[in-house]
């Protein structure tokens, strides 16, 4: 795996979503409309993603008037490598492949490509949403806003 960027609006928004269903401290459901507009995603692209994470096993879904969609397991049992090889379909031993040939430095890089890739993706894979929401939470408590003029 590799940095941000190189993902999908769809990997993003469902990290998005799974992010925002790990902040509620209810198991009531949340209506998707609350999430899309919480975490800036389009409500018609969020159904879809929330849809098939729901069919991955990382989200319930009620229907009905008292409806929406809950978190399947506890934050801290779900990682962003997980939610990333699930909606990238990305093995998770994926690394940058570059070919070695007869330059100098090809070996070399290629092994430092290698070990970036793979401290990374330990990141993905070590980091649950509990992880995030408290970091989230933290700095919201550090954060001190100054009315002075």
């Amino acid at each position: 795996m590799l940095l941000p960027d190189t993902f999908s609006k769809k990997a993003l928004y469902a990290l998005r979503a799974i992010f925002e269903l790990s902040t509620r401290t209810t198991a009531k459901p949340v209506k998707v409309h609350e999430i899309a507009k919480a975490q800036g995603i389009p409500s018609r692209f969020l159904e879809i993603i929330l849809s098939e994470l729901r069919q991955g096993g990382f989200v319930l879904s009620r229907r009905g008037s008292e409806g929406g969609y809950s978190l399947a397991c506890n934050p801290n049992q779900i990682t962003i490598g997980d939610i990333l090889h699930f909606i990238e379909a990305r093995p998770s031993n994926r690394n940058i492949s570059i070919s070695l040939g007869s330059r100098a430095g090809d070996y070399a890089f290629s092994e430092l490509w290698h070990n970036i890739t793979s401290a990374i993706t330990n990141i993905y894979e070590n980091t649950t949403f509990a992880d995030i929401v408290e970091r989230e939470l933290a700095a919201k408590d550090n954060f001190a806003p100054n009315y002075a003029i």
